[in-house]
């Protein structure tokens, strides 16, 4: 059963990767993203608090756009195992985050 979880673990990983990699807007030239820094957070909820947990992040996600150096963020929940989540960030400047 620990394999089968680990393994769903890395499949969600692995596609969000890919999701991220196909859908990353562009939000300048290529220089302009070559400089900028990206993060990604993942988030382990408590069982049974995922929508609690969601609702946090969306709201912490709309004070987050309101910073100087934000360029883009997104969420991701897991589908197979509500308590992962995942922001994945982009900001143009490293210091500044």
């Amino acid at each position: 059963m620990a394999k089968h979880k680990i393994f769903a673990v890395l499949m969600f990983m692995a596609l969000i990767i890919l999701y991220i990699s196909c859908t990353v807007e562009n939000t300048g030239t290529a220089t302009d993203a070559k400089d900028n820094i990206f993060v990604l957070v993942k988030y382990k909820s408590q069982p049974g608090k995922h929508n609690e947990a969601l609702a946090a992040l969306n709201s912490l996600i709309l004070d987050v756009k309101n910073e100087p150096d934000f360029v883009n963020i997104k969420l991701f929940a897991d589908p197979s195992d509500e308590t992962n989540i995942l922001l994945y960030e982009q900001w143009s400047d490293e210091e500044y985050y």
